[in-house]
């Protein structure tokens, strides 16, 4: 988000204020302090993560990453450009950073963007495989756990 002037948004949620009839001013109450506090928890999420690829660090937007998976007690964050380790020490830490609307944790061992899904194939017992954006097409299991949370994004 770009710096903001507090002056400049006082008066601008007062003008908001004052559009909105005098018997819905309560209501107005909780819905701005529900968007500043949305705003808020937006500033706290990362826009780039760092990614270890050999000895040196490059940054990568948030949204180009494809997946990320914990192996052998590291992260790995793989992007349609390069794959590497992160410097979190767990996925819950990673999760909290970025935006929760488009990572979703599908696998204890697996956090996915959902919009670098690519296919999502039928498995057993009525469980899917999503099949990502990454050069080599990883599969990654979705957890029985998380199966009803995709089922009601996708309307399946």
């Amino acid at each position: 988000m770009k710096p903001v002037e507090a002056d400049r948004l006082e008066k601008a949620v007062e003008r908001a204020r004052q559009r909105v009839a005098p018997t819905r001013e309560a209501p107005l109450d909780g819905q701005i302090e529900r968007i500043v506090q949305l705003m808020a928890d937006r500033q706290s999420k990362r826009e780039r993560v760092a990614v270890k690829v050999g000895d040196r660090f490059l940054l990568v937007q948030a949204e180009e990453i494809i997946y990320a998976s914990l192996t052998d007690d590291s992260i790995n964050i793989v992007t349609s450009q390069l794959a590497g380790t992160s410097n979190f020490r767990t996925l819950d830490e990673l999760q909290a950073r970025l935006d929760p609307g488009i990572f979703w944790r599908v696998h204890r061992s697996h956090l996915v963007n959902i919009n670098k899904v690519k296919e999502i194939v039928p498995w057993f017992s009525r469980n899917y495989i999503l099949r990502m954006k990454d050069a080599k097409a990883t599969e990654i299991p979705v957890s029985r756990a998380q199966t009803k949370r995709l089922r009601e994004y996708l309307r399946l």
